[in-house]
C-alpha cells in the first residue's frame, strides 16, 4: 500500500515527506504552476485533484480552446511524473446530470495519449447527486 497526501501547501508536503509517505496529490494549477520545480526537487507528484479550474463548468461545457489548451496541460503533468488525474469535487459536478460522465469520458481519452489515468473524485451521496455510484463510471 502507498500513502499519499493531498495538499498544496510546501510546509505540509515537506512534513509528510518527513513522516513517510509516498507521495503527495497537488491541485492541477500548483502542479503545473511549479512543473519545473516538482520536477528539480524530485517531487514525488503521482496525482492531481481539483483539475478544474474555479470558472470552469460541466455544465456549460467547455470549448474547443479549452479543450486544446487541457493538451498542453495533461502532457505537462504526465512529465513531471503525474499518472492520475483526479476530476469532479464535489461542486463542479453537482447538477451536471449526464455531461460530468461525458466530460469525464472524453478527458480519459485525452489523458491516455500522455498515459494518464482519470478518476472520479471519490464522493458521498451527500456531496453530489452526480456519480456518487462507480457503476455509472463504468458504463460512460
Amino acid at each position: 500500500m502507498r500513502i499519499g497526501l493531498c495538499t498544496g501547501d510546501r510546509a505540509e508536503i515537506r512534513a509528510a515527506r518527513e513522516a513517510g509517505f509516498d507521495y503527495v496529490e497537488l491541485p492541477r494549477s500548483t502542479a503545473v504552476a511549479e512543473a519545473a520545480r516538482i520536477a528539480d526537487e524530485d517531487w514525488p507528484v503521482e496525482a492531481v485533484n481539483l483539475f478544474l479550474g474555479q470558472d470552469d463548468s460541466v455544465v456549460k461545457g467547455f470549448s474547443d480552446d479549452w479543450w486544446e489548451a487541457m493538451d498542453g496541460t495533461l502532457e505537462t503533468l504526465a512529465e513531471i511524473g503525474v499518472a492520475t488525474v483526479v476530476v469532479g469535487s464535489g461542486g463542479q459536478r453537482r447538477g451536471s446530470g449526464e455531461r460530468f460522465f461525458e466530460f469525464a469520458a472524453r478527458l480519459s481519452f485525452a489523458a491516455t495519449k500522455f498515459g494518464l489515468t482519470v478518476a472520479p473524485e471519490n464522493l458521498r451521496p451527500e456531496e453530489s447527486d452526480v456519480g456518487t455510484d462507480v457503476r455509472a463510471f463504468a458504463d460512460a
